[in-house]
């Protein structure tokens, strides 16, 4: 037989064999010759229409076509049934999150956790946080606790969960790893895990990208924050100088705007001469950085940052702990 026509949901193919469209199109004829495909692809939540008449063989486990199919925006067409397999398995836990016969935007939704897509030039699963596509944090265990005091950090399906208990004082609790000390990039969202009833108290909590130098404890540190002050509630970029965890170095300063609960990536950026804090709310690979704060290299660390990582505190009493959904992390 020189010539079959299929499609799908569900795949015909000359009313002899059928099957969904995840299940691998099986064929007693090795050879089909010219195939006629008419399908529509339901990719990225858009229905793809796709049709042609293309050249191939059909065995027991692979379609191979002389063409690709084309597939939505930013995809590089697929090839084979088994490809097209992975293309169209797009919900299940996070643990389960396909590895094989990827192709370039392919979405995962993790019903355990958030939605996935691949990135095939890092041949890695991305976090979509929002619609903005992220950099999956690495473990809780390849970072180390400085100042941990009863903080925690929690792995949770391709995020890390920060909490920390509130303090009398002022301090910060960093959570870190060795690095060039050229950047420290995070992104999520507050999520306190405890907060007291709004009081003439400001009850202050923050979370943010950290830089520090090990050989003298200062750090440099960009975050958000907010307060349930009643009387003057507030939130604010917070850029801050430390000679170590527990002790706030000069000329530091709250930039208050609403920076709001919701995901925004925080950024220190050395250029080798000076150390700038930024934020963006679009994609942190190509957006444009906004700019809120910087000082010279050399006036927050005696030599230079050789860790990054992300800060968390909570201050002004006890009742309430600061919590931060880690769901973006990048390093240089």
């Amino acid at each position: 037989m020189d010539k079959k026509s299929f499609k799908s949901k569900p795949y015909h193919v000359k009313q002899k064999h059928s099957g969904e469209i995840d299940k691998t199109i099986h064929s007693s004829d090795t050879d089909i010759g010219t195939s006629t495909v008419s399908a529509d692809l339901h990719v990225y939540g858009d229905t793809t229409a796709v049709s042609g008449t293309f050249t191939g063989d059909v065995t027991a486990t692979q379609l191979t076509l002389a063409s690709p199919l084309p597939v939505a925006s930013g995809g590089t067409g697929v090839t084979t049934s088994a490809e097209l397999v992975g293309l169209v398995s797009t919900i299940g836990t996070y643990a389960s999150r396909p590895n094989s016969n990827l192709v370039t935007g392919q979405r995962y939704t993790a019903t355990d956790g958030t939605e996935w897509v691949y990135d095939g030039s890092l041949s890695l699963w991305r976090p979509l946080i929002q619609g903005v596509v992220g950099l999956q944090p690495p473990l809780a265990s390849e970072f180390a606790w400085v100042n941990q005091v009863s903080c925690t950090a929690t792995d949770n399906v391709g995020q890390i969960f920060l909490t920390c208990p509130g303090s009398a004082t002022v301090e910060i609790h960093c959570f870190m790893k060795s690095s060039a000390g050229t950047k420290a990039e995070i992104g999520g969202i507050h999520q306190p895990s405890a907060l007291q009833t709004a009081t003439a108290t400001q009850r202050s909590q923050y979370a943010g990208a950290a830089m520090r130098e090990t050989a003298t404890g200062k750090m440099l540190f960009f975050s958000t924050a907010f307060s349930n002050d009643t009387a003057n509630p507030w939130s604010a970029f917070w850029f801050s100088r430390w000679t170590s965890n527990t002790v706030l170095g000069a000329n530091s300063a709250y930039y208050c705007a609403p920076v709001g609960s919701g995901p925004l990536f925080l950024r220190l950026r050395n250029d080798g001469t000076t150390i700038y804090g930024e934020y963006t709310r679009g994609s942190p690979s190509n957006s444009t950085w906004q700019t809120i704060a910087s000082v010279a290299k050399t006036t927050a660390f005696t030599t230079a940052p050789n860790q990054s990582g992300i800060c968390i505190g909570a201050e002004q009493g006890t009742g309430h702990t600061a919590g931060y959904l880690l769901q973006h992390y990048d390093q240089t």
